[in-house]
């Protein structure tokens, strides 16, 4: 079985990819796809304060995990809004709103 470890790198602007490491030690790059179906589990969570937080299963694992090596070619993440420079009456653009996003292995 391997689990998230950690986020290791990515794309701090924008999220358009993160880089995450395995609990064999092993790297995965992900870029972002389109919004995630309703209800879809949460694996990594993007704070208020922008940090990246994995989120735990009741078992106390990582919900990003699988039973083969390495981790699942899909994984879905949270995203904050990112209303940086923008006046409170200029509506979201797309893609600007936050929400739940799709990430696809490379």
């Amino acid at each position: 079985m391997a689990t998230l470890r950690q986020v290791v790198d990515g794309d701090s602007a924008r999220l358009n990819w993160l880089e995450l490491e395995d609990s064999d030690g092993k790297r995965w790059k992900y870029s972002k796809g389109g919004p995630a179906a309703a209800g879809a589990l949460v694996h990594i969570a993007q704070r208020p304060d922008k940090k990246l937080e994995i989120l735990l299963a009741d078992d106390g694992k990582p919900r990003l995990r699988q039973e083969a090596p390495g981790l699942p070619t899909k994984m879905v993440v949270h995203l904050q809004p990112d209303a940086a420079g923008r006046g409170s009456d200029i509506p979201v653009m797309a893609g600007w709103s936050g929400g739940n996003y799709e990430y696809h292995q490379q």
